[in-house]
C-alpha cells in the first residue's frame, strides 16, 4: 500500500530532470550547461568500437574491477525515499519508451521491488522486451518504414561497427528492430574497457548526435543538450546502469518517432 500511495505523488517528468537534481556534487558546469539554451559545440571524436566476443567459458562477467563499477557515489548516498522517487520516474519513462504506454501501478510496484532488491535497470528493460506483451507486438505484421531501416543501418555501422543488410532489416517488425539494436548497444557498452574512457566518449558522441537530429522528441533540457562535455561529465558521475538506461530509452524514443 505504501508503494501505491507514493506512486500517486511522483511525477513522470521527474526522471527527465534527474541529472541536475541528484548530482549536485558533480562539476558545476553540468547544471550550468543544462540551463543554457544555445550551447557552443566542441567536437568530440567517436572512439574505436570494441569487438563483442561471446565465450561461454569466460568468467569476465564476474570481474567488477574498474572505474565504471565504482562510480555514482552521489546517487548511492541518497536516502531510500529519494532513490525511490527517481527509480519510479525512470520506470515510467522506460515503460513509455519501450511499450509506448503508461505503466500501471501493478507494474511500477513490481519493478520497483526488483530495483530495491538489488536488480539492475538493464534487467528491468530485458524483462519488458522478453515479456509476453512485447512478444505480441513483435508478432504483428507491418510494413516497416524506410526511415526506420535507414536509421537502423546507419546507427549499426557507426556506433556498433556492424553491417546490417537493408533488405534483411526491411523484413523485420519495427518492435524487433528496436529490441535488437538496443541489445547490441548494451553489448557494446559491456565490451568497452572498464576504465570507462572510451565508453564515456561513445556515449557523449551518440547523445549529441541524437539530440542534434531529433531534438524535439526529447522533452528535458538534459537530453536536448548538444554539448559533448556535458554528457561526458555526466556519464562519469552516475552509476553505469544509468548510462545504459539512457542509451536504451533514447534509442527506443527515436524508433518510436520514426515508426
Amino acid at each position: 500500500m505504501k508503494y501505491i500511495l507514493l506512486l500517486c505523488f511522483i511525477s513522470s517528468s521527474a526522471y527527465g530532470f534527474e541529472i541536475p537534481e541528484i548530482f549536485k556534487s558533480a562539476k558545476k558546469k553540468i547544471q550550468e550547461i543544462v540551463g543554457i539554451e544555445t550551447e557552443e559545440v566542441v567536437q568530440m571524436e567517436l572512439p574505436p568500437i570494441p569487438k563483442v566476443t561471446v565465450d561461454a567459458t569466460s568468467t569476465a562477467v564476474y570481474n567488477k574491477s574498474g572505474r565504471i563499477f565504482n562510480q555514482g557515489k552521489s546517487f548511492k548516498d541518497l536516502t531510500l525515499d529519494k532513490k525511490r522517487t527517481y527509480r519510479v520516474a525512470y520506470l515510467r519513462d522506460l515503460y513509455q519508451a519501450v511499450l509506448t504506454q503508461e505503466a500501471g501501478h501493478t507494474e511500477l510496484v513490481r519493478f520497483l521491488n526488483v530495483l530495491e532488491q538489488g536488480g539492475s535497470r538493464e534487467g528491468v528493460y530485458r524483462s519488458l522486451t522478453l515479456g509476453q506483451e512485447y512478444k505480441a507486438l513483435e508478432s504483428q505484421s507491418e510494413n516497416i518504414k524506410e526511415s526506420v531501416v535507414e536509421f537502423c543501418v546507419n546507427y549499426a555501422a557507426t556506433y556498433l561497427a556492424l553491417s546490417f543488410d537493408r533488405g534483411d532489416v526491411s523484413k523485420l517488425n519495427t518492435w524487433t528492430v528496436k529490441r535488437v539494436v538496443a541489445e547490441k548497444s548494451l553489448e557494446i557498452l559491456d565490451a568497452f574497457p572498464t576504465d570507462g574512457k572510451d565508453l564515456y566518449q561513445w556515449y557523449a558522441v551518440l547523445s549529441v548526435d541524437l539530440a542534434t537530429q531529433y531534438n524535439s522528441i526529447f522533452k528535458s533540457k538534459s537530453r536536448q543538450s548538444v554539448n559533448y562535455d556535458f554528457y561526458h561529465t555526466w556519464a562519469q558521475s552516475v552509476p553505469i546502469q544509468q548510462v545504459k538506461s539512457e542509451v536504451v530509452i533514447k534509442l527506443h524514443r527515436v524508433f518510436n518517432f520514426l515508426k
